[in-house]
């Protein structure tokens, strides 16, 4: 985590697009975030949810 965020900042100092955007990993976070609301709740939930 630490890397990720040092690569942040300095893409905000050196105006750059990070390596990886956030519009790229987001629908791997709606899977995991559905995934943990699953556990939480016992019972599925659809990624659409959070997607």
């Amino acid at each position: 985590m630490v890397n990720q965020i040092q690569e942040f900042a300095s893409c905000c100092l050196e105006d750059k697009v990070p390596d990886v955007e956030g519009r790229s990993v987001r629908h791997t976070m709606a899977v995991i975030e559905s995934a943990k609301q699953s556990a939480e709740r016992n019972q599925p939930v659809l990624v659409s949810e959070f997607d």
